[in-house]
């Protein structure tokens, strides 16, 4: 176990929060004339923010014939692709911070997504939130690793990654950020709390 960090850096969905694209996307089917695929063209442009969320979706409205309004496929962006929050990871991140962690955020999402996370998750022990959409960059791009080292004012070797998609780990770990893998939508509290060498 390495100790040498003072920066810890959680991504969220799929580690804090459940995430559930595939659910989104059935809960949808039934209401489009056109089979949806390509949809990570979709997903990319409104992580990227560049464009506003909602004109995206309708977008895809118009480009699937779903029959649902706006308002309804909005609704079912959120409630269906995003599930509970992880307490005991809210707890962990907490204990953290109270330890003396810098904690930061660093996610690939979109405004209609975070909003409505920040009604479940309680963000205030973080220090710094890297968002995608505010950012107009997406991890696994190195870019946005960069962006953070330097805004965090860190070496990278100061900063561990938590996240669970491998080429997102694989990207930091090649600028030299330490990485700690978990399992997506569901972390294993107790393997990370021993990462930390924290009571269980």
């Amino acid at each position: 176990m390495k100790t040498n960090y003072n920066f810890i850096t959680f991504d969220l969905g799929g580690v804090l929060i459940e995430v559930f694209p595939q659910k989104f996307i059935d809960s949808v089917t039934s209401f489009a004339l056109k089979p949806l695929k390509d949809l990570d063209h979709y997903a990319d442009r409104i992580g990227l923010g560049n464009e506003k969320s909602e004109l995206i979706l309708q977008q895809m409205i118009n480009d699937f014939k779903i029959n649902l309004s706006l308002e309804k496929l909005v609704d079912k962006f959120k409630i269906n692709y995003i599930g509970k929050k992880f307490d005991l990871m809210e707890n962990l991140v907490d204990e953290l911070k109270r330890r003396g962690y810098h904690i930061s955020l660093l996610s690939n999402t979109n405004p209609i997504h975070f909003d409505y996370i920040r009604t479940i998750f309680n963000f205030d022990p973080f220090d710094k939130l890297y968002l995608s959409y505010e950012l107009h960059l997406l991890k696994p791009d190195k870019r946005i690793f960069q962006y953070m080292i330097d805004d965090l004012g860190a070496s990278p070797g100061e900063i561990l990654l938590i996240d669970d998609t491998v080429v997102n780990l694989e990207a930091a770990a090649s600028l030299g950020l330490q990485t700690l893998q978990v399992r997506p939508n569901d972390p294993d509290v107790d393997r990370i709390r021993n990462f930390f060498n924290l009571k269980n």
